[in-house]
């Protein structure tokens, strides 16, 4: 295993940026709706907010600028003629980047993450208030990004000169992302420097790709399976069919929940909360890259159907480029499509406890999600797989403690 050890020690993070596309950002003064319209063209779920270093916009919240300089980022405005600064302490305390010789513009600061699942939990709770669609989304993201305040530790920002196995760690204690700059070298004053050109937002997935590209060296890892190595969650939470999607949201917002299962509700009596599901029959999965292709409008009008339903038509929107407007002077039509049978087969991502985690991992990549469901025979769940319970497994084996605290919390918020 120190052969394992030291790749994940020597590699930097500089390495992962290689194949990561320009970050996505929004203005601090974007709107809901502007912001999900920039998360839907780019298919992502979660994007950077950025404000001018000058200004002292705050939140409408008890969070002003003076809470966000623990958190947020000064980064460089590429097009500005003005001088540069020095990388300060508006990094996170601990992981601030001290090297002097760091070059920055100090132009513009990210304030924070906005992403696709908090910003429909606040939508969810507007619309359980109010049936006007025509307000929340000219609303402006304070609020959202005030909840991810609340969980600081989804974000940080890390040197390119970190490592992989740092990253790894920080990302088994709850972290789902890194903001880590791009910094190219520079001559200037007869010296060199260097300056960081703009950043890359590293997620679970990353780390994951990097497992698999180096499968070589992890092959007395990934060639275990899930049952022998116990790289799965035993409890699991999830949801009645039935629910509405307002309640689902707000469940999984109160539990920390990025993803549930949904589970055939048969002869059983429907509940509003969170039920257990192993045992129970999985017909599908609801997380937060099922809401990547929906709108405010969508959310407005459909927010009491059931959950089922609600993600049938949002399939019809994506695949088929239905609008809302068509769905709602057409509602058969999602029987036409006999969406009744195929739904499971489209969003089910699955294994047994006798696949390997390699196997896994291909699956999970293949369907780009972060979590795979473990199931017996006609779909009856038993557990969960995550990315998470495999970068457990991984230090576990690196401190030879091979089956130590695998099984720990649930998947917790939220995918990228």
């Amino acid at each position: 295993m120190e052969d394992l050890r030291h790749l994940l020690k020597s590699t930097p993070l500089q390495k992962l940026l290689e194949s990561q596309s320009k970050l996505i950002e929004v203005a601090h003064t974007a709107t809901i709706a502007e912001t999900l319209y920039a998360m839907r063209e780019s298919r992502v779920s979660a994007v950077a907010v950025a404000s001018p270093q000058s200004n002292m916009w705050h939140f409408n919240c008890k969070h002003c600028l003076a809470d966000l300089r623990q958190w947020g980022s000064t980064i460089p405005d590429s097009k500005s003629s003005t001088d540069h600064e020095h990388i300060n302490s508006t990094f996170l305390p601990s992981d601030v980047i001290t090297r002097p010789e760091f070059d920055f513009c100090a132009s513009k600061r990210y304030i924070g993450i906005a992403s696709t699942f908090n910003i429909f939990v606040h939508l969810a709770n507007f619309y359980s208030k109010t049936r006007d669609s025509s307000i929340a989304p000219r609303l402006l993201l304070d609020t959202p990004i005030h909840q991810c305040i609340k969980a600081q530790d989804t974000f940080c920002v890390l040197s390119p000169n970190s490592s992989v196995l740092e990253l790894m760690d920080k990302m088994i204690n709850g972290l789902q992302r890194a903001l880590v700059p791009h910094v190219n070298k520079q001559k200037r004053g007869g010296g060199e420097r260097e300056l960081c050109t703009g950043y890359s937002m590293i997620t679970q997935t990353d780390i994951i790709k990097f497992f698999q590209g180096e499968s070589k060296k992890f092959k007395h890892i990934l060639r275990q399976s899930v049952e022998s190595l116990q790289v799965h969650q035993p409890r699991v939470l999830g949801v009645w069919s039935d629910i509405p999607v307002v309640d689902a949201l707000r469940c999984m917002h109160e539990a920390s929940l990025a993803v549930v299962p949904i589970l055939d509700v048969g002869g059983n009596t429907m509940t509003k909360e969170l039920i257990p599901a192993e045992g129970k029959l999985i017909v599908g999965t609801f997380s937060v890259s099922d809401l990547k292709g929906c709108n405010a409008d969508a959310l407005s009008k459909w927010s009491q159907q059931g959950l089922l339903k609600f993600l049938k038509r949002m399939i019809m929107m994506e695949v088929w480029q239905y609008s809302v407007d068509a769905l709602e002077a057409d509602n058969d039509v999602l029987y036409h499509m006999d969406l009744i049978g195929s739904f499971t087969q489209w969003d089910l991502v699955s294994c047994t406890l006798d696949m390997t985690i390699e196997d896994v991992i291909s699956r999970a990549l293949q369907n780009n999600v972060q979590r795979v469901w473990v199931v017996e025979k006609d779909c009856v769940l038993v557990s969960l797989v995550s990315f998470t319970d495999i970068f457990r497994a991984v230090r576990a084996c690196l401190d030879g403690k091979q089956k130590a605290g695998l099984c720990l919390g649930a998947a917790h918020c939220e995918d990228t």
